[in-house]
């Protein structure tokens, strides 16, 4: 478990282009705090997304179980999330605060 504030450099992929899946931007916040060194004060450390492959399995993961209401609240704004992972078969993200 850990948690992030998915700042608005979080919202656009290392080209500059703007993400438009939640997952993806969970995704790119993990890439930011451990491949481009952009951590925002809120960020936590993991031990598991240093990994690209991790990462890519984390953004598949969260597609498939994330609610609508949150999806909208990671996409609209720049929430503090909470990102739970369950072994390699789980994953789940909710919001701590907008």
């Amino acid at each position: 478990m850990y948690r992030a504030r998915l700042s608005r450099n979080d919202h656009h992929n290392s080209r500059g282009v703007e993400l438009r899946s939640a997952a993806g931007i969970v995704r790119q916040d993990r890439a930011n705090y451990h491949r481009y060194v952009e951590q925002d004060f809120d960020d936590q450390y993991d031990s598991m997304f240093a990994d690209r492959d991790n990462r890519a399995w984390l953004e598949d993961a969260l597609e498939d179980t994330m609610s609508a209401s949150v999806e909208r609240q990671i996409l609209r704004g720049t929430p503090v999330v909470e990102v739970r992972v369950w072994g390699t078969r789980r994953a789940e993200v909710s919001i701590v605060s907008p």
